[in-house]
């Protein structure tokens, strides 16, 4: 759907597009890392480890703030867990398969779990976002609005991401998956704790139903509810 402005506002509009497709650029050619990230989660990879582990410690060093979006799961609170997988020793890499991946920085790590990196892919993508603000020939402002839902959906996502929100859920659980569709591709912007892996903070977050969404506060934001939603929700300003 598209939005005609006359040339009254042309000098406004132009303004706007410009903001949009920084914020295309800055979202998508951002950071390597994050692609690389993203990709393991969706590939369900998991770190085994320990929390006296000296080189489990380095590797989330090396992953940072990206680490939130790795499973992990701690063999001294889940022992029967990494006995079940015949672990070597910490950390262990591996993906539902149970293709073991050498440990390493995030890109190491992705490469060898078969994520691979295509900036041609993302660049053709922010050269299409670009060219859905156009003029035509009246001299009039064309606006994909599209691209301007899917600004504020990122704006969302980032606000999320600002504010800490986590989900916790299971892999079974029909709801969260549900959840996980609504959010789609800014899913991984979001926390997510499996239960089945880490019980010990879903005890202590004191959740009773799958999915559960929390502020750090405790503040619950409603399940089944689109990115934006969930952001206002959670006190952000879009």
């Amino acid at each position: 759907m598209k939005l005609i402005i006359n040339s009254m506002n042309k000098n406004l509009f132009y303004l706007c597009s410009i903001v949009f497709t920084f914020l295309i650029f800055s979202n998508k050619g951002f950071s390597s890392e994050l692609d690389d990230v993203k990709c393991l989660k969706d590939k369900g990879i998991t770190m085994y480890g320990a929390e006296w582990c000296p080189n489990c410690q380095k590797q989330k060093q090396l992953f940072g703030e990206y680490f939130s979006y790795i499973n992990y799961v701690d063999c001294e609170e889940n022992p029967e867990i990494c006995e079940s997988k015949n672990l070597q020793g910490y950390p262990t890499w591996l993906l539902p398969n149970g293709q073991e991946v050498e440990p390493g920085t995030i890109g190491e790590v992705a490469r060898g779990a078969g994520c691979t990196e295509n900036y041609a892919q993302v660049e053709n993508q922010t050269t299409q976002d670009i060219q859905d603000v156009q003029t035509n020939p009246e001299n009039e402002i064309l606006i994909n609005t599209d691209v301007v839902e899917k600004s504020k959906d990122l704006l969302a996502a980032e606000c999320l991401k600002e504010k800490n929100i986590t989900m916790y859920g299971t892999e079974w659980c029909p709801h969260c998956k549900h959840q996980k569709e609504i959010f789609g591709e800014y899913f991984s912007y979001i926390n997510f704790v499996n239960c089945d892996f880490d019980k010990k903070t879903c005890r202590k977050a004191k959740i009773t139903g799958y999915p559960t969404i929390l502020l750090p506060n405790g503040t619950e934001i409603p399940p089944g509810l689109s990115v934006q939603e969930s952001a206002i929700k959670a006190g952000c300003v879009l």
